[in-house]
């Protein structure tokens, strides 16, 4: 495949998953604004940028730099050392992640009462799980990327929005569960 048909290939898969995103978050948005309370919507988003925040152990910069170094050996065929890089990475990964949700998940109640609001503990111990799923997402989007999966990189996004809008229809709408529903999401 010529550098320009791949160049165009992946920036026509990007658009469409970029638009489709974002009609998928207008209407996860649209839900979770419709169906809980302004006081209730603040407190999710303080919760979740708690996790934004621990999310920086996991040394995001990282990826970029494992990625270019697995591009190299595959264009160099050398599979075992970019299986090595791989497995190295993932690994590593998995331990960050392990750890962050081990200090997010078992310190919750410290740290919400820190805040002043108790409340927030069961919170934070419900999304701490979402560092055990990152590993899983920055390797296949990473390995979409050294391997040119251009629709596979694209709609991971789309995907993931895809399925928290089905979890928001369920928990916030359909079972009317509020914030607890939008953090299950």
């Amino acid at each position: 495949m010529s550098v320009v048909k791949a160049v165009g290939k992946g920036v026509a898969w990007n658009t469409a998953a970029t638009v489709l995103g974002k009609i998928l978050v207008f209407a996860n948005v649209f839900l979770i604004l419709a169906h809980l309370s302004v006081y209730e919507y603040g407190f999710s988003e303080l919760i979740m940028s708690i996790v934004s925040m621990g999310a920086v152990v996991l040394l995001p910069g990282l990826t970029n730099t494992v990625m270019v170094d697995l591009s190299v050996e595959r264009g160099r065929g050398d599979l075992e050392r970019m299986n090595s890089i791989f497995h190295q990475f993932f690994f590593f990964n998995v331990l960050l992640a392990s750890i962050t949700w081990a200090v997010m998940f078992f310190g919750s109640t410290p740290i919400a009462t820190f805040a002043g609001n108790a409340y927030a503990a069961q919170f934070l111990k419900i999304v701490s799980f979402l560092f055990l799923i990152t590993p899983l997402r920055t390797v296949s989007s990473m390995l979409a990327a050294v391997n040119l999966r251009f629709f596979d990189q694209s709609f991971y996004g789309v995907f993931e929005e895809a399925f928290k809008l089905v979890f928001i229809l369920v928990g916030v709408v359909w079972l009317a569960m509020g914030i607890h529903g939008l953090m299950y999401a």
